[in-house]
């Protein structure tokens, strides 16, 4: 069979066009993944930093109360405090937990569970001068406690933004 000359020449264009249309599709759509992961990535880190935030905002509560952001009024109780901030650390979890991924739900789990510890051995006291010994020893334990689960968190969220 003898195949006119031109009609070679159409099927290498049009070979042509359709490998070049079908790299253009693999390419817009490897950048289109890679923007994905850029905006879940640039959530995570904003959900993260809220969390660690939140959380360092509590922590300082205790070792260097007037130096975070809203400092206590004298008249406040402790857990008065305690709660607001506590809340403000629940609220990161709920970040943390839309931002993903599930790994992260048990390190950033522990974080609120202490904090709520904390709040709870305070119920029912006032200033921090009317604290009993007992309880104040309490305090300390979850204060240690939590200071290492936000560590735990801090670490976590470190090695999953780095990579």
């Amino acid at each position: 069979m003898i195949v006119p000359s031109g009609y070679v020449g159409n099927i290498i264009t049009g070979s042509a066009v359709v490998v070049g249309a079908g790299l253009g599709w693999v390419a817009t759509w490897t950048a289109g993944r890679r923007s994905r992961a850029e905006r879940r990535s640039d959530i995570r880190r904003e959900a993260y930093g809220t969390f660690i935030g939140a959380a360092e905002e509590l922590t300082r509560l205790f070792s260097a109360y007037h130096t975070v952001e809203s400092p206590p009024a004298p008249e406040s109780t402790i857990g008065e405090n305690v709660a607001r901030y506590v809340g403000s650390v629940s609220r990161g979890y709920v970040a943390v937990l839309l931002a993903g991924p599930s790994q992260a739900k048990e390190p950033a789990a522990r974080v609120r569970k202490e904090a709520w510890a904390l709040l709870s051995s305070l119920r029912g006291y006032g200033r921090p001068r009317d604290l009993p010994a007992d309880t104040l020893k309490e305090l300390l334990a979850h204060i240690d406690a939590y200071i290492m689960a936000c560590d735990t968190f801090i670490a976590f969220a470190e090695k999953t933004l780095d990579h």
